[in-house]
């Protein structure tokens, strides 16, 4: 898996500068003081949306993980499926678990009140890292 974008309503998207490093497409992303640019998303944070691909050199156009350069994003659009990342350390996922942001842009089974993003599409075996498919579906958990 490369993650980011799997199937559903595909559209182009929109470039932001990042103001952190970007290293991988689905990373969750938020939109940051700054116009016209995004970070990375927090766990309990609400994500608006998530990279279609890493960072790109402004200078180059090459592939780089490193802040200030440029990111494409789309929108968490309900009922796309996406792969998004998560953590080295995480517990084993389930088909069907409702997934939640985390630090530093990653997703992990919901565990109490938070930003859930969607259901996982697939199992993962705890601390694998990597990625799961997960069905958009957003909404904010009370508990």
């Amino acid at each position: 898996m490369s993650g980011g974008f799997v199937n559903g309503i595909e559209y182009p998207g929109r470039a932001f500068t990042a103001n952190t490093a970007v290293a991988s497409s689905g990373i969750l992303v938020k939109i940051h003081t700054v116009s016209g640019e995004i970070e990375l998303c927090g766990a309990g944070e609400y994500p608006d949306g998530y990279a279609h691909m890493s960072s790109m050199s402004l200078s180059t156009g090459v592939p780089v993980a490193a802040a200030d350069a440029m990111v494409a994003i789309k929108g968490l659009v309900p009922g796309t499926v996406v792969e998004m990342v998560l953590p080295a350390t995480h517990s084993a996922i389930t088909v069907g678990a409702e997934m939640e942001t985390a630090a530093s842009g990653c997703v992990v089974i919901k565990s109490g009140a938070g930003e859930i993003v969607g259901k996982a599409l697939e199992a993962v075996d705890q601390n694998t890292g990597g990625f799961v498919k997960v069905w958009v579906a957003q909404r904010t958990a009370a508990a």
